[in-house]
């Protein structure tokens, strides 16, 4: 949904399922029953909000135009709000991977699975226990669908050709430090692909590709670069 215009107390929202959200609507199954909402505020400028008019700090905020809504999720709630119950919260959990960059041979990996590390942890200079609101169960991988493949349950194919699976956590809400390995491999790259997208020269051509991570519970993202080598 989109937040259009405030106009005498009464709020005026734009509403439209998602790419997903429609795809998973199709299925005519009966599975497709929303049980919650995430509300997100990827359009409000905060550096808007003026501390010096006291009682009036967000006019601007509030009279500024709101985009319509987006349909496609992949550009909308990149920045989800979240329930905590700790006071006095400075930071989230930050997400990292390592190694955060992997260059490998495109024989290698269609042959072979290799891997990183997904860690979520607190600041040190906040606290070290994740707070359970923010603790995620599993960690969303998306990748191309026609360069990577996960070892996970693949869980959405976009119209755009980005694949997401599911990766649980191997940690448990006691331990400081949340973590998952993922696995991945290369798919068989044509031709006509090391022709359109390779860079240099052939037959030493690589290819460059983003593997994004997203938290499940938190929407923190990471991103792992991985090179693929044509001819090593």
């Amino acid at each position: 949904m989109g937040y259009i215009q405030n106009i005498e107390n009464s709020a005026i929202l734009d509403a439209y399922l998602t790419d997903i959200g429609r795809q998973l609507m199709s299925r005519g199954d009966g599975s497709f029953k929303p049980s919650k909402w995430v509300p997100f505020d990827d359009d409000i400028d905060y550096s808007l909000w003026d501390s010096s008019t006291p009682g009036n700090e967000d006019a601007t905020i509030l009279t500024t135009p709101v985009v319509e809504c987006i349909t496609n999720h992949e550009y909308a709630a990149k920045h989800c709000l979240l329930s905590c119950d700790v006071q006095n919260l400075k930071y989230l959990p930050k997400l990292s991977a390592t190694p955060s960059e992997l260059s490998i041979a495109h024989k290698f990996l269609i042959a072979n699975y290799t891997n990183f590390i997904i860690q979520q942890q607190m600041l040190d200079s906040d606290r070290s226990t994740i707070p359970p609101q923010m603790w995620d169960p599993a960690f969303m991988v998306v990748v191309c669908d026609d360069l990577l493949e996960v070892n996970g349950d693949s869980y959405y194919l976009s119209s755009d050709n980005f694949r997401t699976y599911v990766i649980p956590s191997d940690s448990n809400q006691i331990e400081n430090i949340n973590s998952a390995t993922i696995l991945i491999r290369g798919k068989n790259i044509t031709p006509s692909m090391w022709n359109s997208i390779g860079h240099g020269d052939s037959p030493n051509r690589h290819i460059i590709t983003r593997i994004r991570i997203i938290g499940a519970t938190s929407g923190i993202k990471t991103d792992v670069i991985v090179t693929i080598l044509e001819n090593y």
